[in-house]
């Protein structure tokens, strides 16, 4: 006889590991290669192509910035 009287404990371990599964897959289509270096070189390649992010670096010399 189960003594338990709802599965989303249970659901929630499952969801989160395919959530994983299903970025781990996504991050490999996007900086795949057949080894982790080559993996983490197309990361690292990867970051510096988009700069920093989050409001923290100053904007470039020649745009000029508004105040809002």
């Amino acid at each position: 006889e189960r003594s338990d009287v709802a599965v989303v404990p249970a659901a929630g371990v499952i969801g989160e590991a395919m959530l994983a599964i299903v970025l781990a897959e996504a991050c490999l289509e996007k900086f795949g290669g057949d080894h982790i270096d080559e993996t983490l070189r197309n990361y690292h390649a990867y970051l510096k192509t988009i700069g920093p992010r989050g409001g923290t670096a100053a904007p470039p010399a020649d745009e000029e910035t508004t105040e809002v």
